[in-house]
């Protein structure tokens, strides 16, 4: 499956929070500790993923909304300009 989802493809993820639950229903169904450890152990590495990708896209975001603010400060430094030269 590598070679159908990356660590990062939301398909992956879904799938794996699919699984990670089955594991923990079966864990508790069975009264099984080490499953239900096995099953927490699944869910924190899921989250640490999630958490990294919604930082990446964060930062992406972030990133985005710089170069916006930039290209509106020109714009309006721009105008600042001609209207300084227009009154005078």
């Amino acid at each position: 499956m590598p070679a159908l989802f990356d660590d990062d493809a939301p398909t992956r993820l879904a799938y794996e929070w699919v699984l990670i639950e089955c594991d923990t229903a079966a864990a508790i169904l069975f009264d099984d500790d080490v499953a239900a450890a096995h099953a927490e152990k699944l869910r924190q590495r899921s989250a640490a993923v999630r958490y990294a990708i919604a930082r990446g896209q964060r930062q992406i975001l972030r990133d985005t909304e710089v170069v916006a603010l930039e290209r509106h400060r020109a714009r309006f430094r721009e105008r600042h300009r001609r209207h300084a030269r227009n009154t005078d």
